[in-house]
């Protein structure tokens, strides 16, 4: 019978857990940016291996190779394909109420051709959204 391995397993604090006070805070954002910076350097680590990893790879001749815990797999990735419509073409082949209705312009060379108080009577301009409440944390610097 093999021996098993003893895994010690840490309880979080409780400040962890719950917060009760402000400095209770305070712990839970240093535990977080000492996690971050953790894994930063794991992250780091494993991008060294990986550059090694396909380093050795290429050498070798091999687009693939199998461990113990996964499989590694040189990939060319395809690049993406982009539609352009020819606006001359198309109102051509529609009638001009289809082809008001399909139309766009873009602002950015709509600019090169017109000025800003221009663009100003021939556009309508919509506000975004603002999104969901998120955590944002930063380390200090």
């Amino acid at each position: 019978m093999a021996a098993r391995k003893r895994v010690r397993v840490r309880k979080p604090k409780e400040a962890l857990m719950r917060p009760d006070d402000r400095e209770g805070l305070t712990t839970i954002l240093d535990s977080i940016l000492k996690k971050r910076v953790k894994a930063a350097q794991v992250l780091a680590e494993a991008k060294k291996e990986e550059t090694a990893l396909f380093a050795g790879l290429t050498k070798f001749g091999l687009t693939e190779w199998q461990g113990k815990l996964g499989k590694a797999e040189i990939v060319i990735s395809k690049g993406r394909s982009s539609t352009v419509i020819h606006p001359a073409e198309f109102a051509e082949l529609v009638d001009d109420e289809v082809f008001m209705e399909c139309i766009t312009v873009g602002v950015t060379k709509a600019k090169k051709h017109l000025s800003e108080k221009e663009l100003k009577t021939v556009s309508t301009t919509t506000t975004a959204k603002d999104g969901d409440p998120t955590l944002k944390v930063e380390a200090f610097k």
